[in-house]
């Protein structure tokens, strides 16, 4: 479905906006609604090669591309002042030139010794990307507005799931196989890929259990669109691996935090208790272990 999406707005010649021959080859001017859907369909892109090690559609022609960025002003009338989606944008639209820079590295490694030491600068710029924009601070702005929580959750899952799955990849770097992670055994016990997972699980938990979005759809995006069951599986292994388990004692309160999330859910979806009562059973063997 990705593929072909990707190929019809190619058809549509979505990817040469700004190119001498779309008035041409369109009959039509663009606009910036335009330009904003195909910046857009590029993040997806990116964030599908990402995740699912699958080949990119739109990527492979970067040099081809001619879309400009739309104009975006706070005061630009189609936003008619709604800041948190333009700050949103922008926000991908800068994690999109990361995500390429992220490939463009990539393709000039050639041993995965030296793929962790290339590839934590670029999860460095994703950190510093959400610290410049206070996102934070945004979501404390909106809590009374569920519309705007969703598209800031949105925006932080992209990017935090963007650093571990780079992580990933510096551990698969010659591997083309197309299934997504189910574990993590293949994320480098990094710190910010532990970083990453807790603001992952913290954000879960407050969708949830605190902010009360509707359980199935909330459960569907966080563990179908951006599998934070690995975040999960990866702060659970860090507890159990820990030489100093005593001393992990906030990231276990975290686990049960989500455990606690997802039983909210299934207050709401009985569907959900099986995975309820598992995330119970692994945090009480998790307990054992922090406790001694």
């Amino acid at each position: 479905m990705h593929h072909l999406a990707c190929e019809y707005a190619k058809g549509l010649h979505l990817h040469s906006l700004d190119g001498n021959d779309y008035f041409a080859a369109t009959g039509s001017t663009s606009t910036d609604d335009d330009r904003k859907g195909m910046w857009e369909l590029i993040q997806k892109d990116l964030f599908y090669h990402l995740i699912y090690n699958k080949p990119a559609t739109l990527y492979p022609s970067l040099d081809k591309w001619q879309v400009n960025l739309p104009w975006l002003s706070f005061d630009s009338p189609p936003d008619n002042g709604d800041k948190v989606t333009t700050i949103s944008f922008l926000v991908r639209s800068r994690l999109t030139f990361i995500l390429i820079h992220f490939f463009h590295t990539l393709e000039k490694l050639e041993d995965e010794s030296e793929a962790i030491g290339a590839i934590e600068p670029i999860c460095h710029e994703v950190e510093l990307l959400f610290e410049e924009w206070g996102i934070e601070n945004w979501i404390q702005r909106s809590l009374h507005d569920q519309i705007d929580l969703w598209i800031l959750a949105d925006l932080i899952l992209a990017g935090y799931t963007t650093i571990i799955f780079m992580l990933r990849k510096a551990t698969l770097l010659n591997s083309n196989s197309p299934n997504p992670a189910s574990s993590d055994v293949n994320i480098p016990k990094t710190d910010y890929a532990t970083r990453a997972s807790r603001r992952i699980l913290d954000l879960t938990y407050n969708m949830l259990h605190v902010w009360r979005f509707p359980a199935a759809e909330a459960i569907s995006y966080i563990l179908g669109a951006y599998r934070a069951h690995i975040a999960y599986s990866h702060l659970a292994s860090n507890v159990i691996n820990s030489p100093t388990p005593g001393e992990m004692v906030e990231d276990l309160q975290l686990l049960d935090r989500v455990a606690q999330g997802i039983e909210t859910a299934a207050q709401e979806e009985s569907d959900f208790l099986p995975l309820a009562r598992a995330m119970q059973r692994i945090n009480a063997e998790i307990r054992e272990r922090v406790n001694g």
